[in-house]
């Protein structure tokens, strides 16, 4: 299947740190969490606990709590809405 390792998924929570820093002041201040929403659903970030057999990731708690760290570096606030998206799957 076209699950992504564990480092590949860290990699692409890293890579939205830049534009999460631009936009943290922003999202705290405006609960606008809009931008990081889009970044983390183009990522595929969205799916880390979405079962395989629904089209998601079905990674190990040890990867999800490694890529809401990596978002947290970035935004502290996207991150936790990552984490609620992830976690309600």
């Amino acid at each position: 299947s076209d699950v992504p390792e564990a480092a590949t998924l860290i990699a692409r929570a890293a890579s939205l740190r830049p534009l999460l820093e631009r936009n943290a002041q922003k999202t705290d201040e405006q609960d606008d969490y809009l931008t990081g929403r889009q970044a983390l659903k183009e990522t595929g970030l969205c799916a880390l606990m979405v079962p395989r057999r629904f089209g998601g990731y079905q990674t190990s708690v040890r990867t999800y709590i490694d890529v809401m760290s990596e978002l947290g570096r970035g935004c502290g606030s996207t991150a936790w809405v990552a984490s609620l998206i992830n976690v309600c799957a």
